[in-house]
């Protein structure tokens, strides 16, 4: 290369290009000197290395100077007196066995540094974030298929940091079989470039063999490509919230004093049932409404403890003669309501009532009160999809047929083609008294149906 074509590419270069001698006076440098110090330069040339260097960096710069290339971080004082970090490289200079100067190119990595620094807060700011949301880190290396899990991520699952390994099957295998599909799904179309970012909630088996709630949120990192090739992101223990939503969702449909469900639970599992009708011509199901008389007397006389403790078991009774599949409501006060799935065998439309007036003959301690239930029973086909409800005209014809012949007994109301609803009186069962403090409920056996 011709020295004129090796001097200008010298000259031109970004990094600082310099020369000093044993005591550090500077006998050349470049352009980019004057760019990055501020100093010209002829006035560099006037200037000893030292008098750049900031003062804290000038101990170790002079054990740095050996025969080799040596490369050390170092902080100069600009014209205008700010601090400018350098990566410097710089090597001794010989003639002969003599070192005669130092030979060195200085770079200027002011963004390096800016950018570590940024990276650095950011880390400690998430660290931090992390920390005090009690998150669990995880960080999946995809391609070497290695994940790193924070102590706190196995301190979620009740191991010690020592006790895992870095095997993403150490997370995939303790994931709910129920929850497996959904997570691999969200996964997958993550990786894909298909969502923004990871987010699903899922169940893990803690060593202590129960089940814990974990919301994971995560990002891809992807190359040039758009592939990725690292998955990161945190878990959080979310199983009391998720204890708390079952709580309230349970609360809203069941009754507070007994358990049974309520009104609006009821209501959509007789909506179900008529659907299904509606889909399966030959399905049939039955829907019995129960109403305790002078239940006001009980709680006027006795107190609401009283009433409360016949409630209970009233529905303690009627929830034990229940199949499986069958739903026990508490409407509102005294007023109780069976719904019998799959009706198909003709006989068990007497066999269920049957039950449901024989089983809670047993004395119950409450005040003189008789269970008047009205019994109404679906007969398919009807001639409209029916809209579920407690208060239609067959149910409150069975029942106020029921209630108008007193206590014990029960009412038929049917619907069919070419038919309109209409009650049917049964059979009024014979009733049982207790002592004077005690009293048995008892429930009439209705006849089938004409």
């Amino acid at each position: 290369m011709e020295e004129a074509t090796y001097r200008e590419l010298v000259e031109n270069a970004s990094d600082v290009i310099y020369a000093h001698d044993l005591e550090g006076r500077f006998t050349w440098v470049n352009r980019a000197c004057e760019r990055i110090t501020g100093y010209t330069r002829d006035e560099t040339l006037r200037l000893r290395i030292w008098d750049l260097v900031a003062a804290e960096y000038r101990a170790a710069m002079e054990k740095n100077l050996s025969g080799e290339m040596q490369t050390f971080e170092v902080e100069v004082v600009a014209k205008d007196g700010r601090r400018i970090p350098l990566e410097l490289k710089s090597r001794l200079v010989y003639r002969g066995h003599m070192p005669i100067g130092v030979q060195g190119i200085a770079r200027d990595v002011s963004e390096r540094k800016r950018a570590a620094e940024a990276m650095r807060e950011s880390e400690e700011r998430y660290a931090l974030a992390a920390l005090g949301s009690n998150d669990g880190l995880w960080d999946w290396d995809l391609r070497a298929n290695r994940i790193f899990f924070s102590a706190r991520w196995k301190e979620q699952l009740g191991a010690k940091d020592s006790e895992l390994t870095d095997d993403p099957d150490e997370w995939f295998d303790r994931v709910h079989p129920d929850d497996r599909e959904r997570l691999f799904g969200d996964l997958s179309l993550h990786l894909e470039g298909r969502t923004p970012h990871l987010e699903v909630e899922h169940r893990v088996r803690h060593l202590d063999g129960n089940w814990r709630w974990m919301l994971v949120r995560g990002a891809a990192v992807r190359d040039a490509d758009g592939r990725a090739y690292r998955l990161a992101g945190s878990q959080t223990d979310i199983t009391a919230r998720k204890l708390a939503e079952e709580k309230l969702l349970h609360d809203a449909l069941h009754d507070g004093l007994t358990g049974l469900p309520n009104r609006s639970l009821f209501m959509d599992r007789l909506g179900q049932a008529l659907a299904f009708q509606q889909r399966r011509l030959d399905y049939r199901f039955a829907v019995l409404f129960l109403d305790l008389d002078r239940f006001k007397t009980v709680n006027e006389s006795l107190g609401h403890t009283a009433g409360d403790v016949l409630l209970v078991q009233v529905a303690r009774r009627l929830r034990a003669i229940a199949r499986p599949g069958d739903t026990v409501a508490r409407l509102g006060g005294d007023e109780f309501a069976l719904l019998l799935g799959d009706f198909m065998d003709p006989d068990a439309r007497t066999r269920g009532p049957r039950s449901c007036c024989a089983t809670p003959t047993r004395p119950c301690t409450a005040p003189r009160i008789w269970a008047a239930p009205g019994t109404p029973c679906s007969t398919p086909p009807c001639t409209r999809t029916p809209r579920p409800s407690s208060n239609s005209t067959p149910t409150c014809a069975a029942r106020s047929s029921a209630k108008s012949c007193g206590c014990a007994t029960s009412r038929w109301s049917r619907c069919a083609p070419g038919r309109s609803w209409a009650a049917r009186r049964s059979s009024s069962g014979s009733t049982r008294r207790a002592g004077p403090s005690r009293l048995a409920t008892s429930f009439p056996r209705p006849r089938r149906p004409d």
